[in-house]
């Protein structure tokens, strides 16, 4: 199983909760824009988001064109996910399936993300993997994770010591750690949410204003973006054909997991 259905059934009434408050309005604005940022093109481009939970990025790609189907283990928090497609007239497709054996034939889709999920799957290697497989030439692998060192990784590992629910159950990557878990293929990264998970601003936009001055201040980041690119040469991509570049290296120097 890519993640034990019983403990995200278990917390999928209260999930969405955290997206109501104004730092999590923000940490969720934050990261769904570096996620669509390193898939696009999204515009008619067949989409799998895998961990998708109660739709907060398949929803937000679907808005921007993509074809969504978003898959999760937890049913729970799919019947969420659809509540939310339907009220916000959205078209996505959401199966309740394994990310580490996924029911898709090769070739399938033009984009694969993972936006804060991939830390909960037991063999995260072996779901990239099957990612990597359903993947076209010239698709995209978005991968986004709390970034193990930072201010948000030592809040979620003290919430994990407590016995927390959900962080128990998570395991956080550095960027080399993260970057190697396609073996030899290599991501180019991003990152972002310099506001750390201390911070109790009062509105959105207030957040993203402390989260702006965090990072002019050298605060280090709390999220990390990997992209990988399916070698394949040209690739038709919203109707266009272009030619993709290889990735660009991650520089060494992460400490272990």
């Amino acid at each position: 199983m890519s993640r034990d259905s019983h403990v995200f059934d278990a917390t999928a009434a209260q999930y969405d909760l955290w997206y109501e408050s104004p730092l999590g309005q923000a940490a969720d604005d934050i990261e769904k824009r570096l996620m669509a940022e390193a898939a696009a093109p999204l515009m008619a481009q067949d989409t799998l988001d895998l961990g998708a939970g109660t739709g907060q990025l398949s929803l937000y790609l679907a808005a921007q064109g993509a074809r969504v189907t978003g898959l999760d283990i937890s049913g729970k928090m799919l019947a969420r996910a659809r509540d939310k497609a339907v009220q916000a007239n959205l078209a996505c497709l959401f199966l309740e399936a394994d990310a580490a054996a996924l029911p898709f034939p090769d070739g399938s889709f033009d984009v694969v993300t993972c936006l804060t999920a991939l830390e909960f799957f037991p063999y995260p290697a072996d779901a990239l993997a099957e990612a990597w497989r359903v993947l076209r030439p010239g698709g995209r692998l978005v991968v986004g994770t709390i970034h193990r060192d930072s201010a948000w990784g030592e809040a979620y590992r003290a919430m994990a010591g407590e016995g927390d629910p959900i962080f128990r159950h998570a395991r956080l990557f550095g960027r080399d750690k993260l970057a190697s878990l396609l073996g030899a293929s290599r991501p180019s990264l991003s990152e972002g949410l310099y506001l750390g998970p201390d911070a109790r601003p009062a509105t959105l936009a207030e957040a993203l204003r402390q989260d702006d001055e965090a990072r002019a201040q050298g605060a280090p980041p709390g999220f990390v973006v990997a992209r990988w690119v399916k070698p394949g040469g040209r690739h038709q991509v919203g109707g266009d054909s272009a030619d993709w570049l290889p990735s660009v290296p991650v520089p060494s120097g992460d400490g272990p997991l």
